[in-house]
């Protein structure tokens, strides 16, 4: 997996780079799965939620921010909060590019960096046969009330709860999407060593694909 090389200017945004890789994730083990829980699934149904309704029987949202047009999309809407309540389990679990937003938007915790740990954990745990992850990554930065990049150190500490499953790593640059810079894959060194421009946007992503 994660073979796609080259990714077309769309949203000027990681959008452009994580949902190719997604969806080729689901194609390749359809028929292999049913059920999928998309944790902050909130603003999917503009972008990648039509193509997952096609591929599962059982489509769950969850997000501590309703969505109407999501909740039209899917079989089962969840309004909550991943860090203190608890994920039902699916045979697919994912969540593109919202545990960087975990503790600063919509709810704060001061303690941002443990309280994504303590989700991405959980994320896994509910995943019945694969789970998919994207985040920004690169020289941490905090954007107060809105985001977090996660460092290398976070990183690693990801790696260790995900010792029990097979799991592969991609890793993505731009050097500024908003400004019609492509992604390209790029060294897991190099990407975190890259500092965050607000001008340009996300520049660093990280892609996780695991087997249960």
């Amino acid at each position: 997996m994660l073979k796609i090389n080259e990714y077309p200017i769309g949203s000027g945004t990681d959008r452009d780079c994580e949902i190719p890789n997604f969806l080729e994730f689901l194609k390749y083990y359809k028929g292999r799965y049913e059920s999928l829980l998309d944790v902050g699934a909130h603003y999917s149904a503009n972008t990648y939620g039509p193509d997952v309704r096609k591929l599962v029987k059982k489509y769950t949202a969850f997000d501590p921010q309703f969505d109407q047009k999501v909740a039209d999309l899917c079989d089962d809407f969840i309004v909550g909060d991943a860090v203190v309540d608890s994920l039902p389990s699916h045979d697919v679990v994912v969540c593109l590019s919202t545990l960087e937003h975990v503790g600063q938007y919509p709810i704060v915790y001061p303690d941002y960096i443990e309280k994504r740990q303590v989700m991405f954990k959980k994320i896994l745990e509910a995943a019945k046969k694969y789970f998919w992850v994207s985040f920004p990554v690169g020289l941490p930065y905090l954007i107060e009330k809105e985001m977090a990049i996660f460092g290398e150190q976070e990183f690693e500490r990801m790696e260790k709860t995900m010792e029990p499953y097979i799991t592969d790593f991609g890793f993505f640059f731009s050097e500024g999407p908003q400004a019609g810079h492509p992604w390209r894959p790029i060294g897991r060194k190099e990407v975190f060593n890259k500092p965050y421009v607000d001008s340009l946007g996300n520049r660093g992503l990280c892609v996780i694909e695991g087997v249960v």
